[in-house]
């Protein structure tokens, strides 16, 4: 597998692209690093801040938050706050709301946008789809992540962050956010986001040629994409073009419940897929209904596990006090994982809710520079690192949660 041939297949989906320096992306590791980020990036912005997520958290860390992107309002910088209507409307248990944690940032100017992406309110509009698009823009910086912004994924849920320097790629994603959250409806979201992310099908970069220098083949390309419940499927179509033209791969995902075309694309490479144990679960220790939701899910990545028998393995994460968040892909070159030759990063979970229901961000990173490949390596070594033990299989009844959840989970 050769970026060329990566380029190539991303290039038929008819993909913006954007040729972006490898020494202006960045990975942050941590969840602490990522709210230091978000801090910093606010206090030291000078022309806009555009902050998209599932919700916005009610704790102290949260609320610091605001208060920081408030300041950057408050000295004229464009701030727009985009968020889920359904869930930044759930309350916690004091009564308060995202929208609540946010009356800083309106006070000070900023614009909160609310996306109704299911046309319901409630409980009923977050299990039948959500506006679960996640990217942080500040000035010329475009930070990439699944993590929302709330308490535990700044403090012990682990997800990744990758921030790519470029006024390109920054302008897309506040366009993508803002396009969003005006579109009337899941049609007109879709048809939004469809102009923004296709155009021109892309040339792939030329072949390295002994004399024609002139024609240096850029250091790496980011292809943005954008899924939209069943209608938009362009973040699907882009993980799958990006595991049939890898002969090996790491996949990552909080919820192990891929669609069929994912868990066939997997099957046609050597794959790794890194999951989150019933213990380190988002909702580990939830009460009601939503304690199910662990087992449920190490029932389906059990599933997966069989399905892949053979050609590839689902492994458990495992971490004291820490829960696991991250989604993506990496597509190994020449099957070393230590060099990674690109990666999908973005909000999917690549299960069959992200792939039918919900809105979603995200990017293929397709790379030629050797260190970037090196740092997307150690990237995914370090997750990998704590998920030594493979998936083990939970107890037989949980076979019942599968035709329940499944749909919805």
């Amino acid at each position: 597998m050769s970026a060329h041939q990566l380029h190539r297949s991303l290039a038929r989906l008819n993909l913006r692209c954007f040729n972006v320096r490898p020494q202006r992306v960045q990975i942050l590791r941590t969840p602490t690093a990522f709210y230091e980020s978000l801090i910093e990036r606010c206090d030291r912005a000078t022309t806009r801040v555009t902050l998209s997520a599932l919700y916005w958290g009610t704790g102290p860390l949260a609320l610091n938050l605001a208060e920081a992107v408030a300041r950057a309002a408050s000295r004229g910088v464009a701030v727009n706050v985009t968020l889920d209507a359904a869930r930044a409307g759930r309350r916690d248990e004091d009564g308060r709301t995202s929208v609540d944690a946010l009356a800083a940032v309106e006070e000070a100017g900023g614009d909160i946008h609310l996306v109704d992406a299911s046309g319901r309110s409630g409980l009923i509009g977050e299990i039948l789809g959500v506006y679960h698009a996640k990217a942080c823009v500040f000035d010329d910086a475009t930070l990439l992540t699944g993590a929302n912004l709330s308490e535990e994924y700044f403090r012990s849920r682990q997800d990744r962050y990758v921030v790519v320097r470029d006024h390109k790629v920054a302008d897309w994603y506040d366009q993508a956010v803002r396009a969003a959250a005006a579109a009337p409806d899941a049609g007109e979201r879709a048809r939004a986001l469809r102009e923004l992310c296709t155009g021109p099908a892309p040339a792939p970069p030329p072949r390295r040629r002994r004399f024609h220098r002139s024609r240096r083949r850029p250091a790496a390309t980011l292809f943005p994409t954008a899924q939209v419940r069943d209608i938009l499927d362009l973040d699907a179509r882009a993980l799958s073009a990006v595991l049939d033209a890898s002969p090996r791969c790491g996949l990552s995902t909080a919820y192990a419940n891929p669609p069929p075309a994912v868990v066939e694309a997997l099957g046609r490479t050597a794959a790794t897929v890194v999951v989150p144990a019933p213990d380190t679960h988002g909702f580990a220790g939830a009460t009601g209904a939503k304690a199910f939701l662990p087992l449920a899910h190490a029932r389906f990545a059990w599933d997966l596990a069989t399905k892949l028998k053979g050609s590839g393995d689902v492994r458990a994460w495992a971490a004291p006090r820490e829960t696991y968040h991250a989604k993506g892909c990496w597509a190994f070159s020449a099957g070393d994982e230590r060099r990674v030759g690109a990666t999908v990063v973005g909000s999917s979970n690549w299960n069959v809710r992200s792939h039918r229901r919900d809105v979603e961000l995200g990017a293929a990173l397709v790379v030629r520079d050797g260190a970037l490949r090196r740092r997307l390596g150690d990237e995914w070594r370090r997750l990998r690192a704590r998920a030594r033990d493979p998936v083990s299989e939970p107890p037989a009844w949980t076979a019942l949660l599968r035709f329940f959840l499944r749909p919805f989970a």
